[in-house]
């Protein structure tokens, strides 16, 4: 019998009291034809890997597959199979595990509803179902996604989405993941701003539309020209090009032509970016997340501008890998791939570097860029989704240190890769992986978006305090609503009217602050730069005043020293059911 010893497995337990059978699947003992998980994810039959197959009642078919190392086992207590909210009233959130933990077993009524894509990245894919949920080919069944983008043209897609189904891209997104979007989002701002405080894009032109003032810019310093040519929406080194002449700009071409940056900080005489994980769960309020540690990627050739070889000026894999001298030791410590950490350590004992004023400076370009593109994202949410729940996404920022150790944007990847295997940066991206789904506070879906004729998903066999309900994801505002927010919005700069915005809490912002305290609590590594209590200071840089975000602000000035009574206050209207208020 499971022990009930936390009410998430007392919530299962009255839901249904159904065992299952784990089974250790290592060598040759579960074939391929028994767990077709095996040869998805590529698994040898050797000791080394194993799979557990958790199967139900339902003939000893494979559903559920967990990609585990075997020095990763370890005995320990079952973790939870959902996470409570810290308000009453509130569903719980799907529990993401690591590879060596085990999680209480979801009664089937409840994991035939988690469906998640087979179709994009296994490490993700692995993640989700040693935490409960299913793979499945079928994407308008999936409920969980980690995928590839769809490109600009077809943004028109989001709105197929169901309100319960979570994908890893906002609609929108693109303005700042093509590199020439990017920096006419970015160029807007300088406009608006001053040049000073945008200053992170190395000079750009973006071709063929702007080819006279790349000439111009050219011959002003024809002796020192060195520039790279990009494409704006390829990714691994594709097409990228360090060049010296003007002849070599392909004429007529789409490209990006970059000045380049030719004094980087060297390590070894090697050049070196760093990938930051960006982690944004919510445009609306826009919400931040930052992970401490990251991928450093070197060139496998010593740094020279004389040579204008991709192994001495490019970092990506994809093109160093084809060097013989190309190493890689699988816990990112030595080689061409490190951790962030092990260059913050290598930066303190060998040359005193402080990491806290880079770390800084990196926060404040990420946000910057973030908020570059903010309006395109926060309009495309509104007008395709139908559900604000539907939207969330990592970035991978590409940053390289100069040697004033000024951090420089190289690009924004809308889907940075996160592999299954130790060769792609496993200790890095195995906790950042299960700490983003947590932050990005999946759900059981509920009953109405899930019915759709199929036996998977009919019937109402779960209790609707555990399920999605559609007041979380409505986007629709009552009159009452709308007025509080377009006169707090009118007055934003007069912080006399703005303390009162607490003062008589609507259901829509009681559901706001529930989400974003929520949310915070189950971070894991990851640490939130947007919002803090310092950060109205870049309310300045967006399009217009966001109600979600001035309320969240007032929220943390009033309650940041002391939380508990923050909580309190929200919890006295869940308690009354005040965020579950019909609003039509």
């Amino acid at each position: 019998m499971i022990p009930l010893n936390n009410w998430t497995t007392w919530a299962i337990w009255m839901v249904v009291s159904s065992s299952s059978m784990t089974v250790k699947c290592s060598g040759s003992t579960h074939t391929a034809a028994h767990c077709p998980k095996r040869a998805t994810y590529g698994l040898s039959d050797s000791a080394q890997t194993f799979i557990d197959c958790v199967t139900a009642t339902n003939g000893g078919v494979c559903e559920e597959v967990s990609l585990t190392s075997v020095k990763d086992k370890v005995s320990e207590p079952l973790l939870p199979a959902l996470t409570p909210s810290l308000f009453s009233n509130v569903p719980p959130y799907i529990n993401f595990i690591m590879p060596g933990q085990r999680k209480e077993p979801l009664p089937d009524n409840i994991s035939r509803r988690l469906l998640w894509y087979d179709g994009g990245s296994p490490l993700v894919a692995a993640t989700a179902i040693r935490s409960g949920y299913s793979l499945t080919k079928d994407f308008a069944m999936a409920v969980g996604y980690y995928v590839g983008c769809f490109q600009p043209s077809e943004v028109y897609k989001f709105q197929n989405f169901r309100p319960s189904q979570k994908y890893n891209h906002f609609p929108g997104s693109w303005s700042i993941g093509c590199k020439d979007r990017l920096e006419l989002a970015v160029r807007k701002m300088k406009k608006a701003h001053g040049r000073k405080k945008f200053d992170f894009l190395p000079p750009t032109f973006i071709l063929p539309e702007e080819t006279n003032l790349l000439k111009k810019a050219w011959n002003s310093n024809p002796n020192g020209n060195l520039w790279i040519l990009k494409p704006p929406c390829f990714h691994g080194g594709r097409g990228i090009e360090v060049i010296r002449r003007q002849e070599q700009i392909p004429a007529n071409a789409r490209l990006m032509v970059q000045r380049y940056i030719s004094n980087p900080y060297l390590i070894d005489g090697h050049k070196f970016d760093m990938r930051i994980y960006v982690y944004v769960p919510s445009i609306n309020p826009l919400r931040v997340y930052l992970y401490p540690d990251g991928v450093v990627k070197f060139a496998t050739k010593k740094f020279t501008t004389d040579d204008l070889d991709s192994m001495v000026h490019l970092t990506n894999i994809e093109v160093n890998a084809k060097n013989p001298a190309y190493t890689l030791d699988y816990s990112l410590k030595t080689g061409h791939k490190w951790s962030l950490n092990v260059l913050k350590e290598y930066l303190r004992t060998n040359n005193g570097t402080d990491w806290m004023p880079i770390w800084e400076n990196i926060k404040d370009i990420v946000l910057k860029t973030i908020i570059s593109g903010e309006p395109e994202i926060w309009e495309g949410v509104r007008k395709y989704l139908q559900s604000k729940y539907s939207g969330h996404e990592l970035f991978g920022f590409d940053i390289l240190l100069d040697n004033n150790m000024k951090p420089w944007v190289l690009e924004v990847n809308k889907s940075p890769g996160l592999y299954p295997h130790s060769g792609h940066f496993r200790p890095v991206n195995d906790p950042m992986a299960k700490d983003m789904l947590n932050l990005a506070g999946f759900r059981i879906p509920g009953n109405e978006e899930t019915d759709h004729g199929n036996e998977i998903t009919s019937g109402s066999d779960v209790p609707d305090h555990l399920l999605l309900d559609k007041r979380w994801w409505s986007q629709t505002l009552s009159g009452e609503e709308k007025a509080k927010q377009k006169y707090y919005c009118d007055n934003y700069k007069n912080e006399t009217i703005l303390s009162t915005i607490l003062d008589n809490l609507t259901p829509n912002d009681i559901r706001i602050l529930v989400d974003t305290i929520d949310e915070n609590s189950r971070r894991g590594g990851f640490d939130r730069i947007f919002p803090r209590v310092d950060t109205d200071k870049y309310f300045r840089f967006f399009q217009k005043p966001r109600y979600c975000n001035i309320l969240i602000h007032q929220w943390l000035k009033r309650f940041h020293k002391n939380e508990t009574e923050g909580i309190s206050l929200v919890e006295a209207h869940c308690k009354e059911l005040k965020h579950l208020t019909d609003q039509n």
